[in-house]
């Protein structure tokens, strides 16, 4: 109730011989109420209070008391300052608390969430990006958005290494229980690992490849010769499709850019060659942003595999079963990013997506 109706109820209350019922009933028939705004028991307990106190005001109450526009200023300042001294403009709430130095932690993430409507956004790692790569990667995807019939004939290719104790995101992983829980995650400082590559385009995907050790510029040349070069002829696609891979020193190798070009002829994206692939442009690559990620989260979420050859068989049997609609959602999300890039004159854009 606010203090107004506060002091009608009173009124309403002596003027019905102290029945609670028939205050009620005279408020809502000076107010043209046909619903009960409240209930005779709240009239009863502000009458209490109001013959105990002789005021309708509520009773001063105990504890902590509330945050003043001081402390939100005080904070304020705080975020600001310790924000400015920080290369990354980070600061904390404990750090705050401690600055400010009258309020609790749980006051000062009170203060930064409802008073001054910010909110915590985490560091994003990225690539680091040269001055003269901008350039490249803006030419790169304007060149693409231009040309973009050719996208689902681009074969997107890359390298990626699994391991057999798999990978947890700690930062999402929450166990919701009412014990504190004590297990804990070991992990293997060299755990069994497989690098694998996969090529893909919007309409089909290759055969994963499993690498027996590093690759190197002979191993991989032999993969495309005898995995990659055979799959391509069976599926009619070797005349057509346009190879893409990224600059890696194995991939730069004379030999091998040689027989991609005998083999591709001009549609080649690669690092070297007439249609180059900008220089440290993972965010391009749909394996990069979409692939990878998406398959470790499948092959991980259930059993860790126990041995090299059961992991190999799980990302096998995972390829096996994507579908081409998921091929192509993946290739596909490849213009708006070109677009992004081209907005951010080249630079990062993740934090636009």
């Amino acid at each position: 109730m606010d203090l107004q109706t506060r002091i009608e109820i009173v009124q309403c209350f002596y003027e019905s011989n102290k029945s609670a019922t028939a205050a009620l009933r005279l408020f809502k028939t000076q107010r043209h109420l046909h619903k009960d705004p409240f209930s005779t028991i709240s009239i009863k307990n502000l009458m209490k209070k109001f013959e105990e106190t002789g005021s309708v005001l509520d009773r001063p109450r105990s504890g902590r008391p509330s945050l003043d526009e001081s402390t939100v200023a005080a904070v304020s300042r705080v975020v600001e300052e310790t924000s400015s001294v920080s290369v990354l403009g980070t600061t904390s709430v404990r750090k705050v608390a401690a600055e400010v130095g009258t309020i609790s932690k749980t006051s000062a993430h009170k203060v930064i969430r409802h008073n001054l409507k910010l909110y915590p956004y985490k560091l994003q790692v990225a690539h680091a990006l040269e001055p003269a790569d901008k350039p490249k990667r803006c030419e790169f995807a304007r060149w693409l958005l231009n040309n973009q019939d050719i996208i689902s004939d681009i074969l997107w290719s890359d390298e990626a290494y699994f391991s057999i104790e798999g990978t947890i995101n700690t930062h999402n992983c929450r166990i919701w229980t009412d014990v504190k829980p004590t297990a804990c995650i070991s992990k293997s400082l060299h755990s069994p690992k497989l690098c694998v590559w996969m090529g893909f385009s919007a309409e089909f995907g290759l055969q994963p490849f499993f690498f027996d050790s590093t690759v190197t510029a002979d191993n991989y040349l032999q993969m495309l010769q005898e995995h990659v070069r055979p799959q391509l002829q069976r599926k009619r696609k070797l005349a057509t499709c346009i190879f893409m891979q990224d600059g890696a020193p194995p991939h730069f190798a004379t030999r091998v850019r040689n027989y991609l070009v005998h083999t591709f002829g001009d549609r080649v994206i690669s690092r070297g060659c007439d249609r180059f692939w900008p220089p440290r442009s993972p965010d391009l690559n749909p394996l990069d942003f979409w692939f990878w990620g998406w398959l470790k989260a499948k092959i991980y979420h259930h059993d860790k595999p126990q041995s090299l050859e059961q992991l190999q068989q799980m990302i096998m049997n995972v390829c096996n079963q994507i579908t081409r609609e998921e091929f192509a959602a993946g290739v596909f999300d490849i213009i708006r990013r070109l677009t992004a890039v081209i907005d951010c004159d080249g630079d990062h854009f993740e934090h636009l997506m």
